[in-house]
């Protein structure tokens, strides 16, 4: 016996429809919640970021130790300590960003402890 699906059984009642909603509904706000803070954050991020005296890196190390993160900067991907001024070494954007991270009350690992974090070897 086979039964056929008819117009009448895809109807929607209202009852149900707002039954649905209600259980959706916070989720969902939620959800946009979420991403429109993704959105303001990322943008205000490449904003700042790019227009920050320090160039990219050094903005975007201050997000990561805020938000409890851990970083890391080098000449791989930044050879400007300030705008305009090229660090003389990794040295002095490591110390740029420790003082930060101080500044921020954050603790800074010692070489021995970020090759162990990093699970590296000497």
């Amino acid at each position: 016996r086979s039964t056929a699906i008819q117009w009448r059984h895809l109807r929607i009642r209202l009852y149900e429809s707002i039954t649905i909603v209600t259980y959706g509904m916070s989720n969902s706000f939620n959800q946009v919640a979420i991403t429109l803070v993704q959105i303001v954050l990322n943008n205000s991020l490449v904003h700042y970021g790019a227009l920050s005296p320090y160039g990219k890196e050094i903005p975007l190390a201050a997000a990561g130790i805020v938000m409890g993160g851990n970083v890391r900067v080098g000449f791989e991907d930044n050879i400007y300590l300030e705008r305009g001024h090229k660090a003389a070494s990794n040295g002095e954007l490591v110390a740029k960003v420790v003082a930060l991270a101080k500044l921020l009350g954050r603790e800074v690992a010692t070489p021995d402890e970020a090759r162990r974090i990093l699970s590296l070897t000497k």
